[in-house]
């Protein structure tokens, strides 16, 4: 099993076997994988690129470059991260977006996306970026009350219940439903002040 008390033994007959075979696929796609397995990205990556650099398009070298990608992939997102606390928005996207070019359905990429975005106040591209996460994971509530909110402050509250509605349903009996039930009575008494309103504006005119 990866990270087991036998793998770094593996690991060494695997770079032995290497060196006698340096063209042999599946020494270097297993190799990867334990390196990757304890925590060796750079050495996961030389493997990986060995695997792709030998091969023509079989198996391995299809799976080693599908496989560097997501290494490539998340070390942009956790750079994004960083910038991101340190305040640097735009340049998180950057780096969000260069792991989106790698993994279109990153759902983590997309989710950090609309954080990004919420605080560039660009509302629009963040509900985006947020339903885009739903659309690749159905069950992320975080995503589901973060796209709540933004129709909240954008007095879409329509929108706002109808997805507090799908949290809803994603689990009934969780803490969760119950702050979306109250959140629903919330948005439909704005409703009906907003249409209270509406008609007083019309009888003044």
């Amino acid at each position: 099993a990866p990270g087991g008390p036998g793998l770094p033994e593996s690991l060494s007959r695997l770079d032995e076997a290497r060196r006698q075979f340096p063209a042999h696929q599946p020494g270097h796609y297993h190799e990867r994988s334990g390196r990757q397995a304890v925590g060796r990205p750079d050495q996961a990556r030389g493997a990986y690129q060995a695997v792709i650099m030998s091969g023509r398009g079989d198996t391995y070298s299809q799976e080693a470059e599908k496989r560097l990608k997501g290494i490539t992939a998340k070390e942009h997102l956790k750079k994004a991260g960083r910038m991101f606390q340190e305040n640097l928005y735009e340049e998180s996207l950057l780096e969000i977006e260069a792991a989106l070019s790698l993994i279109p359905d990153y759902a983590a990429a997309h989710f950090a996306a609309g954080m990004a975005y919420v605080r560039l106040k660009r509302l629009k591209e963040a509900v985006d970026a947020f339903k885009k996460t739903v659309e690749i994971i159905p069950a992320h509530t975080d995503a589901l009350w973060q796209i709540v909110t933004l129709y909240e402050v954008q007095a879409s509250y329509e929108d706002a219940i109808s997805n507090l509605r799908k949290i809803i349903a994603l689990n009934p009996l969780s803490a969760r439903s119950a702050e979306a039930e109250k959140r629903i009575q919330d948005n439909e008494r704005k409703i009906e002040a907003r249409r209270l309103f509406d008609q007083s504006a019309v009888l003044i005119r």
